[in-house]
């Protein structure tokens, strides 16, 4: 399993080469994202136009897209640079925001995962149980209540496998799983859930940390380091009680993360088939 000095050590490697991740992102959340991709190390490009979208997904290290904000234009921009980067092997990841609450979403979750393969996808409870056939849990963009935690496993594990792609699962302990082994991360704080981008934030630094890694290791690292991200703010937040400063205290934690948080503080644990 990936240890946390070998996490740090990705993130250092991020800092020195300063990848270029081509982010199409929710437009609610798309500051703050491009803000934690330059805060990781890396360089972000927010390319949604159709007939631009491939060219400068051809020319980055990693693609990361997220289904929110959905429109017609997008969709295609979407397919034209998953068409890309899968021709190309350049390793890209799917945020299913809304896919368990919109056919559309889900429809297209299914025809973009089963044709260009990303390497990881991403979603909340609800939106990996929509992929596996399991509805129920969704509201809008959020999940409502907790599923149970085996179900959730058996769930990301079977997705891993129809859709030979890492599997995210997050929530209150975030699994991650290829079908045969399978992390559980505990980093995190409940505060999270006030802000709006901490999930669109997660997608996009699995994104850098595509360009550093494989798979698995990208999504342990991207989610502990989130996870950690959360925890800190969480803490600034309990000194000064603003809720509106959490996000970019995220920011500062992602820029300013040492190894010594990464040793102490990572918290993940493994399971295998």
């Amino acid at each position: 399993m990936i240890t946390p000095e070998k996490i740090y050590s990705l993130r250092q490697e991020i800092i020195s080469r300063h990848p270029l991740v081509n982010c199409i992102a929710n437009h609610v959340t798309a500051g703050v994202c491009a803000n934690a991709v330059l805060a990781l190390g890396a360089k972000p490009i927010m390319a949604e136009f159709e007939k631009e979208s491939a060219d400068i997904a051809a020319a980055s290290a990693a693609l990361s897209v997220n289904l929110g904000g959905m429109n017609d234009s997008k969709a295609a921009a979407i397919s034209a640079s998953a068409k890309t980067v899968h021709s190309l092997a350049i390793p890209w990841v799917i945020d299913l925001v809304g896919a368990g609450a919109s056919s559309f979403r889900l429809d297209l979750a299914k025809s973009l995962s089963k044709k260009y393969f990303p390497d990881v996808i991403k979603g909340n409870q609800a939106e990996i149980l929509a992929l596996c056939g399991i509805n129920g849990h969704s509201e809008g963009v959020d999940s409502i209540g907790r599923a149970d935690i085996s179900l959730c496993e058996n769930a990301a594990k079977e997705a891993a496998k129809e859709y030979s792609s890492v599997i995210m699962m997050t929530g209150e302990t975030d699994i991650i799983t290829d079908g045969q082994k399978t992390v559980f991360v505990k980093n995190g704080d409940p505060l999270m859930t006030y802000v709006t981008g901490t999930g669109c934030m997660l997608g996009t630094i699995t994104g850098c940390f595509l360009t550093a890694a494989n798979a698995f290791d990208s999504a342990v690292s991207a989610a502990v380091t989130m996870g950690l991200a959360g925890e800190q703010a969480a803490e600034i937040f309990r000194k000064d009680k603003s809720i509106s400063r959490f996000a970019g205290s995220m920011i500062d934690v992602l820029f300013k993360a040492d190894r010594d948080l990464y040793i102490n503080k990572a918290r993940y644990y493994e399971n295998e088939a």
